[in-house]
């Protein structure tokens, strides 16, 4: 058959074999573009396994344990790597099973009871159960260990009622300890025979044997600092495996060092705060991650008796331009706010709370009534700790203030001294500092009037009986509408109140390679939380059909 064809194609005049040839060409063109224009419409781009990536970190390591580490945002990112959790945060920012199958709450919210998954295995083979949640929960509430977490383990008992299910009994509701869960699991059968004075000087705080998606693979260090850690994929991990099988995480000592090393490309991927240098590099993809976390200048009357008026504390909000803040300072990468929660979370967020727009003019007269002049000015001593970004922001804050009148002395503290001479002493009248909330926010310790001295964190000193009420009772109520309008009525007394100078909610940012996928703009509960997508982020991609 083919010769037969060949033959009368050689027959035709050269112009028509020519066409005949084009059109045959076209034929099989337009044959293979439907097969693969069918091939794509069948199928759908997905990650696939392979590849190495190198991340970023401002700090140094020091336990890589769950019991300590929360006292390091270095510690806290890497044990994300290396130990499970009972319940860990979706991508929603919803507590969601992670180790454990299921979890019940029972005696009005006294009572949890959590069943672990079967056949989850430690790096060394062993198996992980009921025993070892119980021997972490009993580590972090000896006092012996020092653990940052103890006081959210107090008056909570600790049983295995078998080797898969664990009970939590606590003296009281609380509607919050969910979170309390996301607390990564010891392997008891190790550090069991480690005493708690040896506990932050066992090996295994360096070399860890843990169960999640990576297992620890080698340090390295200069001189005594450890400068990377490199770990590859849990080949026994009971969720799904990483795309990328070998991970090295590389230490630095400032951002902009960081920033330094991902110019010239020793990490693919590194986050920053709101405010900070960013690049412009045409392979990198910039990802904003929401943060449940608010900056205000918190008021201590007692340090300040002008601060007793409110007229006062209101005309120094509206003195403030809080849009030119988030635009000259933090690059646009943050929301101005007026609440205590910050709109990230949207479960719990008041948009109608009351808002008190820059209007510098209103602040002067307002001061002015207040008995205030340029001959008798309000006085205010102003503390930031010495940071970069706020800094920048108190510089802003302090010429507003002086605009209308205001007569501010700044004073920059060192971080190292931020808990003995200004948490614990309550030694500032306007204080600019950032609070952190979980995605389940329980603001208790930020606002309720017990928690005024040191160590809780209600900076402005705020007592209000209808704001302690609507806090408690947010502890005990599990009804969602309820909490919800619980939260609501906290939002608006508190913004009403103006207790302390809202000011904005940032972005942290992710910058990544354009080689990185899998990078999600996800709300997250702390800086380091963006790690917990290891087991979307990847590098290769194959074809699957649909």
């Amino acid at each position: 058959m083919k010769d037969v064809i060949r033959q009368w194609l050689l027959a035709l005049p050269k112009p028509e074999r020519i066409l005949v040839s084009i059109f045959a060409g076209a034929l099989v063109l337009s044959f293979l573009m439907l097969l693969a224009n069918s091939y794509l419409k069948k199928t759908e781009q997905a990650p696939a396994f392979g590849g190495s990536l190198t991340i970023g970190l401002v700090g140094f390591p020091h336990y890589l344990n769950p019991v300590i580490a929360p006292a390091n945002e270095v510690d806290r990112a890497l044990v994300k790597f290396i130990y499970p959790s009972l319940l860990r945060y979706d991508g929603k920012g919803k507590l969601v099973p992670y180790a454990a199958e299921r979890f019940a709450v029972g005696d009005n919210g006294k009572l949890y009871e959590v069943v672990l998954r079967k056949g989850l295995l430690w790096d060394d083979s062993k198996p992980l159960n009921a025993q070892d949640v119980v021997f972490t929960i009993k580590t972090i509430q000896d006092q012996k260990i020092s653990s940052p977490l103890a006081r959210l383990w107090e008056g909570v008992a600790v049983q295995a009622i078998d080797d898969e299910t664990v009970r939590f009994t606590l003296s009281e509701p609380y509607a919050f300890f969910p979170q309390n869960l996301t607390v990564g699991i010891l392997p008891a059968h190790l550090w069991r025979e480690v005493s708690p004075e040896s506990f932050a000087l066992s090996e295994y705080n360096k070399k860890p044997v843990g169960a999640g998606p990576y297992q620890f693979s080698a340090f390295t260090k200069s001189d005594s600092t450890i400068t990377s850690v490199s770990f590859k994929a849990n080949p026994t991990f009971f969720g799904q495996p990483p795309y990328i099988p070998k991970l090295t995480v590389r230490f630095y000592q400032t951002p902009q060092d960081l920033s330094s090393a991902y110019q010239d490309k020793e990490v693919q991927v590194a986050g920053f705060s709101a405010g900070m240098a960013t690049l412009g590099a045409s392979d990198t993809a910039i990802t904003a991650f929401s943060l449940p976390r608010y900056f205000a200048i918190f008021l201590h009357d007692a340090q300040n008796a002008a601060f007793r008026k409110k007229d006062v504390r209101q005309a120094l909000l509206q003195a403030i331009n809080r849009d030119a803040i988030v635009k000259d300072v933090l690059h646009g990468k943050a929301e101005v706010t007026n609440s205590p929660i910050p709109a990230v979370l949207q479960d719990y967020y008041n948009p109608n709370v009351p808002s008190y727009g820059f209007d510098p003019k209103k602040a002067q007269a307002a001061l002015a009534g207040a008995g205030f002049s340029e001959k008798k000015p309000l006085r205010v001593e102003f503390t930031v700790i010495n940071d970069e970004v706020l800094n920048r922001v108190a510089a802003m804050v302090a010429n507003d203030w002086r605009a209308v009148g205001v007569q501010v002395a700044l004073r920059n503290v060192e971080i190292t001294q931020l808990r003995d001479d200004v948490l614990q002493k309550r030694n500032y009248q306007a204080f600019l500092f950032g609070q952190a909330l979980a995605l389940t926010p329980d603001a208790f310790s930020f606002w309720h009037s017990s928690q005024s001295e040191y160590p809780g964190l209600n900076l402005s000193s705020y007592k209000n009986s209808n704001v302690d009420k609507v806090l408690e009772e947010l502890r005990k109520t599990f009804d969602e509408k309820r909490k919800k309008d619980l939260f609501n009525s906290f939002q608006s007394i508190v913004a009403n109140d103006i207790p302390a100078l809202f000011l904005y909610s940032p972005a942290y940012l992710v910058l990544s390679r354009s080689d990185i996928h899998g990078i999600k703009a996800l709300p997250i509960s702390l800086p380091e939380d963006y790690v917990n997508q290891e087991g979307e982020w990847h590098i290769y991609t194959k074809r699957i059909f649909r």
